[in-house]
């Protein structure tokens, strides 16, 4: 799973709850990490083609539901708390964090072979 596909998803669960509480008609402010998130809903940065896109096109519809809306980024060095409270979910979810030694450490195989990881789904995780 991408970082962007992870964001979105995110994003998308929390617009989904604003729905059942039935919170469409008050004016919801999206504090977030994510540059492209932020942008892309709230901005003026087009939605291009990846992994992400499906989602993205699924919030702005669940996000045309809201009769007001606005996004505020916030730089990932000022977000530590909800960076942290997001990990901690992924934890009790099964997601194990392991930051490579080197930011040039390819992804590597998580069937112990040691190969350098060829698709989604067989590398380690690294938050």
């Amino acid at each position: 799973m991408s970082n962007n596909v992870a964001e979105y998803a995110g994003f998308i669960a929390v617009l989904e709850w604003f729905i059942e509480q039935e919170l469409c008609d008050a004016e919801i402010v999206v504090k977030g990490d994510s540059a492209l998130v932020i942008n892309q809903m709230f901005g003026s940065w087009k939605i291009k083609s990846g992994l992400y896109a499906p989602l993205a096109e699924k919030a702005r519809e669940l996000l045309s539901q809201f009769t007001g809306s606005r996004g505020e980024w916030i730089p990932r060095d000022r977000n530590d708390v909800v960076d942290r409270l997001s990990k901690e979910v992924l934890k009790r979810a099964g997601v194990k964090f392991e930051p490579p030694p080197n930011w040039w450490t390819p992804l590597i195989s998580s069937d112990g072979s040691g190969k350098v990881s060829n698709g989604p789904g067989t590398a380690s995780f690294y938050g």
